[in-house]
């Protein structure tokens, strides 16, 4: 966590900005963990304050998720504006006006995700298909069930990724696939290398320009990149603030820890009424 940044600082930027940015990892951060996928539906007062502030202030409200959009659209039918959506950790975009974006995924990539779907014969159930990326999940599982999915998993697409230099854990890794190797919480993921969520930040900021002020909040390592372009553009230590969401704390570039989700929903209501009131 970096020493010496307050809510408070921010909030005292946020009202008076001439353009804002609230950004959103969407499973973990707006809804809770589901053993079901498609049941992790928002939290109801993560939900109620976001509504709040789509419809009463000028912020712009992104969700930036690991998921594909169209798995992402029936959860956050809830919401009574629908805000700007990344999907498949940056490689889609929807606009709130429902105008889409894919980006394009290199032929060895797109090649390699087509047989790491040939070969995930024995865990295919539980293999989620997106855009630019394949994911196992093995919430719900034992320890026992887990390690064994997790042996099927390594030995099936071990060939076909590489850990990212950032993320290796030693010297003995070896780049060997056009597909990148990424674990999360609850699951482990093939990744086209090239893009991520921090993308999708850059270009929000980029598009609100220099005076922005930004917010993103995340739950997982897959979040990380989010935290740390916010960090790149926080020169001044209060233009932008991350928000790590979660029970226990981990290392991590996010400036400030929300221990739930109760503690995100004052979060939100907070920025509701500083900028309802100064807009």
């Amino acid at each position: 966590m970096k020493p010496g940044v307050t809510v408070d600082a921010f909030f005292a930027e946020v009202g008076g900005a001439s353009s804002r940015a609230l950004i959103l990892d969407y499973d973990g951060t707006i809804a809770p963990f589901h053993e079901k996928r498609d049941e992790a539906m928002p939290h109801p007062s993560v939900l109620s304050a976001l509504n709040t502030i789509l419809g009463r202030t000028h912020s712009r409200v992104s969700i930036v998720s690991g998921r594909a959009i169209d798995d992402l659209l029936p959860l956050i039918s809830g919401f009574t504006r629908r805000p700007e959506v990344w999907g498949s950790h940056g490689w889609e975009r929807m606009r709130a006006d429902g105008s889409r974006e894919v980006f394009a995924i290199p032929d060895a990539a797109r090649e390699a995700l087509s047989l790491a779907r040939e070969q995930a014969g024995a865990f295919a159930d539980r293999c989620e298909v997106k855009p630019a990326s394949l994911a196992v999940h093995w919430r719900g599982l034992n320890h026992v069930d887990r390690d064994a999915l997790l042996a099927n998993v390594r030995k099936a697409w071990g060939v076909l990724s590489h850990v990212p230099a950032s993320d290796k854990r030693s010297d003995d890794d070896e780049e060997r696939g056009a597909l990148e190797w990424h674990d999360f919480d609850g699951g482990a993921e093939l990744r086209v290398p090239g893009r991520d969520k921090g993308d999708a930040v850059r270009t929000i900021v980029a598009e609100l320009g220099s005076d922005a002020v930004v917010a993103y909040v995340g739950d997982d390592r897959t979040d990380e990149d989010a935290f740390a372009a916010v960090g790149a553009i926080d020169g001044a230590g209060r233009r932008g603030l991350s928000l790590l969401v979660r029970a226990e704390l981990r290392e991590t570039c996010a400036t400030v820890w929300l221990q739930s989700h109760e503690e995100l929903a004052e979060f939100l209501t907070r920025w509701n009424e500083v900028c309802t009131t100064k807009t």
